[in-house]
């Protein structure tokens, strides 16, 4: 009797969780429209003319860097472009968050003042300036850039940073005869024109 009883409620879980996969369980659209009904996604602003249903989050965005590759001079701290459009329905904000190759130790980056976004609004696009600086001469590198939702933690974009290369900042060495005389004559110039003044 008793493995009469247990295996009657095993196969009524079972039952029942096949069901809960088959059926749907909430139905969505404008309530003066047709609704329909679905067993995952979401519905967005429920309870409004506006009602819809998102198969995947109501607090949707993407994430990129822009322009995708760059070249670094050395120990600068290069702020470089990294935007955040909010493609969802409610105000979000966002944390940012970074990881770069193991490889490249001398690869420095630098969030002051980006994370947390404060607000974005629905179709808003923010743009964000990280610091990037490379302290020693690399011919490659990347830096990968995660960003959550605070509404939604589980939900992650990422956006990448291709550092092509780095160099060292130019020194009169580099200059040709030419560029050294416009130098001086320049400079010459600019100490006639304020010593006339005096």
């Amino acid at each position: 009797m008793k493995k009469i009883i247990y295996f009657s409620l095993v196969f009524l879980i079972i039952t029942f969780n096949l069901m809960s996969l088959v059926f749907p369980v909430f139905c969505c659209g404008p309530p003066s429209g047709q609704r329909r009904c679905y067993s995952t996604g979401e519905c967005c602003l429920e309870k409004t003319d506006d009602e819809y249903y998102d198969p995947i989050s109501c607090r949707n965005f993407n994430v990129w860097v822009k322009p995708e590759r760059m070249m670094f001079t050395l120990a600068a701290k290069i702020p470089i472009n990294l935007y955040v459009e909010n493609k969802g329905t409610y105000t979000d904000s966002y944390i940012v968050s970074y990881e770069k190759n193991p490889d490249t130790p001398n690869i420095i980056v630098d969030l002051t003042g980006v994370t947390p976004t404060g607000s974005v609004a629905p179709r808003e696009i923010k743009k964000l300036y990280p610091r990037i600086a490379v302290l020693s001469s690399i011919t490659d590198g990347n830096v990968t850039f995660m960003v959550n939702s605070t509404q939604d933690p589980t939900l992650q974009k990422i956006a990448s940073l291709h550092i092509i290369e780095s160099d060292y900042p130019v020194n009169l060495h580099e200059f040709n005869l030419l560029g050294l005389m416009e130098i001086l004559f320049l400079a010459g110039f600019v100490y006639l024109l304020f010593a006339k003044r005096i």
